[in-house]
C-alpha cells in the first residue's frame, strides 16, 4: 500500500488517521507541525501528505507550497475544521494549489474516499 505522512498538531486527529489508514494497509509516519513535516519528507519522501492548516510554527499553506518545491508531484490532502469564513478561504487556496480537501469533523468513509481519490489521481 501506500507510504503516507500525517502532518497534525492535534493528537487525538492525527492518531484517528493514522488507526484508520493503518487498518487500510498503508504505512503512516506523522509529525506535529509543518516544520517537522516538511523535514520528515525532505528525508524520506511519501506517496500521500495529509496535512492540518492551522498549526503552530508552520501553517498549512506555507507547508503545502515548502512540500511543492521539494516534489512538484506530491499529493496532498489539506484539512482543516468547518466554521468561519477564514477557514473555507484557506481551504480554497489549498484547491488552488493542487490539494485535495477534508473537513473537520469528519466521518471515516469520508477520509478512506478522499485517499482513495487523492492516491489514485
Amino acid at each position: 500500500m501506500a507510504s503516507i505522512l500525517v502532518i497534525e498538531d492535534g493528537m487525538e486527529i492525527r492518531q484517528l488517521v493514522r488507526d484508520v489508514l493503518e487498518r487500510e494497509g498503508h504505512e503512516v509516519r506523522e509529525a506535529l507541525n509543518g516544520e517537522e513535516g516538511v523535514k520528515s519528507f525532505e528525508e524520506a519522501r511519501a506517496d500521500l501528505v495529509i496535512t492540518d492548516l492551522f498549526m503552530p510554527r508552520k501553517g498549512g499553506i506555507e507547508t503545502i507550497a515548502d512540500l511543492q518545491e521539494i516534489d512538484a508531484d506530491v499529493r496532498i490532502i489539506a484539512m482543516t475544521s468547518h466554521g468561519g469564513a477564514e477557514n473555507y478561504d484557506f481551504l480554497r487556496v489549498a484547491q488552488a494549489l493542487g490539494a485535495k480537501t477534508l473537513e473537520k469533523p469528519f466521518m471515516i468513509d469520508a477520509l478512506r474516499k478522499v485517499v482513495e481519490e487523492a492516491l489514485s489521481g
